[in-house]
């Protein structure tokens, strides 16, 4: 009886191969210099990120791939902060999709997006992680996006019971992501922290503004307004409106 049992047996040994055994971990070894390359991995052993530290911070480029293998991500450090041009490329890493340069660990600098083809989509200037206004988009022959919307501002000089006239302000086209401020750029040209943000109506996406002027005044207020462009930048405008009684 048990020279038939045997033969089974091995028959489900030969059926059911052993499961193929997980790579040990190798925790990193820096070199003489002091550096140390710390990947991280997918599922199936593939490298999925990759970063060299030297004395505990992150130094030169960080890479990230996609579960093919393929580059997708190039990020520059020195000495733990954001350093130089970034890289973003299109899924599969075939083709560049975006550079964006920091300094300080801020984006500082240009952020180009190219199209699959490799030819430029946009230009956007950055300083301290905030937009500029001299955005330059381009279509897809390659001529420069010249239309934008622009500030609208209708004022109510009818006071309110508080003596307030009421400005409204608007954009003369629809866009995504509105915001009004009033207050000035910097001298170069890009947003600051130092703005006076101005209340959105989102259903009318209008910016309804109680504005006190004295009886002989003649005043003037500057209107930024922010916006997402189709093509997924941050656009710029500004309006100075005066007031004169």
């Amino acid at each position: 009886m048990l020279s038939r049992v045997l033969p089974f047996i091995l028959l489900l040994i030969s059926c059911n191969p052993p499961k193929e055994e997980k790579k040990a971990y190798v925790a990193p070894v820096a070199n003489e210099k002091g550096e140390k390359v710390v990947r991280s991995f997918y599922p199936d052993g593939k490298t999925k990120s990759e970063l060299t530290l030297k004395n505990g911070k992150r130094n030169g480029l960080a890479r990230t791939y996609d579960a093919d293998g393929a580059l997708i991500l190039e990020l520059p450090y020195a000495n733990d902060v954001r350093e130089g041009t970034s890289k973003k490329y299109y899924a599969g890493g075939k083709a560049l999709a975006q550079t964006t340069e920091y300094k300080r660990d801020r984006m500082n600098g240009m952020q180009i997006r190219y199209r699959g083809t490799g030819v430029v989509m946009s230009e956007a200037r950055y300083e301290n992680d905030l937009p500029c206004a001299d955005l330059k988009e381009y279509l897809s022959n390659q001529s420069l996006k010249k239309k934008y919307p622009t500030i609208e501002v209708k004022m109510n000089k009818k006071p309110d019971a508080n003596g307030a006239q009421t400005l409204s302000i608007k954009l003369s086209e629809k866009a995504r992501s509105i915001k009004f401020y009033s207050g000035h750029l910097t001298n170069s040209g890009c947003l600051t922290d130092n703005l006076y943000y101005l209340r959105l109506d989102e259903a009318s996406n209008t910016a309804e503004v109680p504005y006190y002027v004295q009886a002989s005044e003649n005043a003037e207020m500057n209107i930024i307004a922010v916006f997402e462009t189709l093509m997924g930048n941050t656009a710029i405008a500004q309006h100075t409106f005066r007031i004169r009684n």
